[in-house]
């Protein structure tokens, strides 16, 4: 992201965002105002209001790479760390965006500009976007320390997401293609009828990740497709989801999940 972020002009926020007082259970300052949420009702707060922002800042043509981290506090409620990819032009209206849907106190939003000129003011040495995130990132991964478990911990009881991406990089389709990474030439036109599939298996073969990524936004739509089916009782029913990717302007669709779910109707 970084890489990318350089060839394109673009400057670093970092960004922490917290919840309102009603999710901590136990603040480390200020007046106890928990109103019994969960750390999982918490991480599904911070992930709306980052839809939203990411929704209003499309709206607004605001061009962003990044990536999120979620980190639970000593009472397990949750906060986000963000790293956005701007252009300088558009880093206030972004930062405006931001404190639109994250202020709801003085404390809530912590902004830091990643750049030498921005540590030479403060009297600091420099350093790159990638190491501010990464130590967060690493907490969702194999680290093994104390803080590091305890966190995932945390993310595994509750069951929320630890990390992911924003802007136009098709991260999760890329590890779709996971599965046929290393396959050969023939053997992918034989699984695929559509050549675009072809076309992603073989950048993905090739580790040219923005290439697939450029290649996925102009021809590759997500699709969810949802089926209800009332069950013998009456009173409930399975709703059957199926989630994959069409090729635009096509029904040639790459399936990657189907779930069933119990639904009790009142």
């Amino acid at each position: 992201l970084e890489k990318e972020a350089d060839k394109k002009g673009y400057i670093a926020l970092f960004t922490t965002f917290t919840c309102p007082a009603e999710f901590h259970s136990n603040p480390a300052s200020g007046r106890n105002c928990w109103d019994g949420s969960t750390p999982r009702q918490a991480s599904d707060w911070l992930s709306a209001k980052l839809v939203a922002l990411n929704k209003d800042r499309e709206r607004h043509d605001i061009q962003t790479l990044g990536m999120w981290c979620k980190e639970a506090h000593k009472d397990q409620c949750v906060h986000m760390h963000s790293m956005f990819f701007v252009h300088p032009d558009q880093a206030d209206e972004l930062i405006t965006l931001i404190y639109k849907h994250y202020s709801h106190s003085d404390n809530a939003v912590r902004i830091v500009y990643i750049s030498d000129e921005e540590a030479k003011k403060s009297g600091k040495k420099g350093a790159s976007p990638a190491s501010y995130i990464t130590k967060y990132v690493i907490k969702s991964l194999r680290e093994k320390s104390d803080e590091s478990m305890k966190n995932k911990a945390v993310a595994r009881l509750w069951g929320y997401r630890m990390f992911g991406f924003f802007g136009r990089t098709k991260t999760m389709l890329w590890r779709t293609f996971d599965k046929f990474f290393n396959k050969e030439p023939h053997e992918l036109k034989s699984m695929f009828k559509n050549k675009a599939f072809v076309k992603l298996a073989e950048l993905r073969n090739a580790n040219k990740f923005w290439d697939f990524c450029a290649y996925a936004n102009d021809y590759i739509q997500t699709v969810i497709v949802e089926h209800e089916q009332i069950s013998w009782s009456g009173f409930e029913y399975i709703k059957k989801i199926k989630w994959g990717y069409r090729v635009i302007g096509t029904d040639d669709c790459l399936q990657t999940k189907f779930d069933c779910r119990l639904k009790t109707a009142f």
